[in-house]
Formats: structure tokens, sequence, C-alpha cells
């Protein structure tokens, strides 16, 4: 199942018993391999690092955490260190081709919350950096290199306007017999 990570900001943490405790206010992906390492949650205390690994079901409206879980700082976890200094956080990235045609900016990316991956990311273009438009879905296999500053996608890469995808999934539909 493949998720928005705009919808997943602010979903609900709990504990093994079902109770919440926190909310998820960022997810830490991998930016080598769009791994999901972990979240940055608004847990009460200075420690407030969830990492992938203590989480045992995830769906779209919140995730629970098995029996030895434990908040961490961001220090704690090497990994999770690395991909926080490395500013690699996708919103707002712009996006080019690996011959430097510029794409837009990423408004939104998802996440397969089984094989907790990232899976997408949404790109569009602005004008005047009000008005956004040209909505295109970009597959997680055609990102080559996700650095500070670009997200650096194959040449070639099938972009797909949402519009279109929208009214071809529309049209896949058999009509009720």
């Amino acid at each position: 199942m493949y998720q928005s990570v705009r919808q997943l900001s602010g979903c609900e943490v709990l504990d093994p018993h079902g109770q919440s405790i926190c909310l998820i206010k960022r997810i830490i992906l991998d930016p080598s391999n769009g791994r999901v390492l972990g979240f940055i949650t608004n847990h009460p205390n200075s420690q407030n690092i969830l990492s992938i690994m203590d989480v045992v079901y995830w769906s779209s409206d919140h995730l629970k955490l098995g029996q030895n879980y434990e908040f961490y700082q961001s220090d704690e976890i090497i990994r999770i260190q690395q991909a926080l200094a490395s500013k690699c956080e996708l919103l707002g990235k712009k996006v080019k081709t690996e011959s430097e045609e510029q794409l837009g900016q990423i408004t939104d990316y998802s996440i397969d919350l089984k094989k907790h991956l990232l899976a997408s990311i949404t790109v569009q273009k602005n004008f005047l950096r009000m008005f956004y438009f040209q909505t295109l879905i970009i597959h997680y296999n055609s990102i080559l290199e996700i650095t500070p500053e670009y997200v650096i996608v194959r040449d070639g890469t099938v972009k797909m306007p949402l519009a279109q995808t929208l009214r071809d999934k529309s049209t896949q539909r058999s009509p009720a017999t």
C-alpha cells in the first residue's frame, strides 16, 4: 500500500497496548537507497527519534510499536544521523534529468508501507513561486541520485502528468453490467 507523506505527517504512534504516545512529524529516508530509517516525532522529551526497526505495524493513520521500542536522540543511530546531516529532505527539492532539464520541485512523495521504501515523487513546476502546474509522478526506479540540492532522474523517464494518469485510470474501469 502506497501512502502520501503529506498524509503520513501527523500519523499517530501507538505503544504496544494501543495507547497514543505521540505523532509523526517527519519521515527519515536513507538518500542512498530510499529506505525509511525512522521518524522524527513530537515526543515531549529530547529523545524524539523512532527507528523503523521498532515498528510492528504501519497503516495510513497510525503505526504501532513493538514491546521493546525506544526513543532516541538523532546522534544515537549512525544511519539516521548521517541521513539528517546529508540534508536530503525531499519536500521542496528541485528535480532535474541527467541532461539538466529542470522538471520542477517535489511537492509530495509516496511511501510503500509494507516495504518501508520510497515509491514515487510528485513533481510540480511553479510560476512566480506561487502557482503550481504540470504535476508529474515519477517512480522511484527512475531516480538516479538524491543530492542536497537536486534529485536527478533518468533521461527519457516516462513522465505522465497527474491529470492524464487519473483520466487513464477512469477509462480503464469496466462499465457495470
